[in-house]
């Protein structure tokens, strides 16, 4: 897939969802309903905060993956702002209580995070689907990207909105992480938010 090359000329790691199954060489997660990369979430906290415990960052971990509420749209605002905001964590120093906001994304020196684009990234929902490309940043999955052929007979930027819409309602835990959306028909590519409808997609890059 040409986007794969032009992710690594941009310095990304590119792999086959393959590699990352729970079975496969890289055995990142447990199963196949897991649609975040928990070594390399792990690895970034602690890199990024290294005067916070490891008990303590594990905490944090737990919250940046789990469903604060029943409303997938809620979730994603929720983790959003952890995105933007830090999680705040709690621990002992010495005998006294402290608090902390952990880091789990360098907003100000993009070279510190783990960028990795993953075609054919196999979660299981209410069915079994593979997006085209996901797009993760230290093992969480911020970006899809839904690819259509100009020679399908779906090959059109409206086919492949629809697609990343089939993909909201069968893996929603996919897009609990979600910042950005971008669908191509080989011609033009639109980018958009979780939320947008089709018109509200802008062009992106020709």
């Amino acid at each position: 897939v040409a986007v794969l090359a032009w992710f690594a000329a941009l310095g990304w790691r590119t792999s086959n969802g393959s590699y990352l199954a729970p079975d496969g060489p890289g055995t990142p997660r447990s199963d196949y309903r897991a649609v975040t990369l928990e070594m390399p979430l792990r690895a970034a906290l602690g890199r990024l905060n290294p005067g916070i415990p490891a008990v303590a960052l594990n905490n944090a971990a737990a919250r940046i993956v789990a469903d604060a509420s029943q409303d997938p749209l809620e979730n994603n605002r929720n983790f959003l702002k952890l995105l933007r905001d830090g999680v705040d964590v709690e621990f002992r120093d010495g005998n006294q209580a402290v608090t902390r906001r952990a880091r789990f994304i360098d907003l100000n020196d993009m070279r510190r995070n783990e960028f990795l684009a993953v075609q054919q990234f196999t979660i299981q929902g209410a069915d079994t689907r593979r997006p085209d490309v996901i797009a993760f940043v230290n093992g969480l999955p911020l970006g899809v990207i839904e690819l259509k052929g100009p020679a399908s007979t779906v090959g059109t930027i409206k086919g492949a909105f629809n697609q990343l819409q089939t993909y909201r309602q069968k893996i929603p835990a996919l897009f609990r992480f979600n910042a950005v959306m971008v669908i191509s028909d080989g011609l033009e590519a639109r980018v958009g938010s979780l939320t947008a409808d089709l018109e509200r997609y802008g062009p992106w890059r020709t």
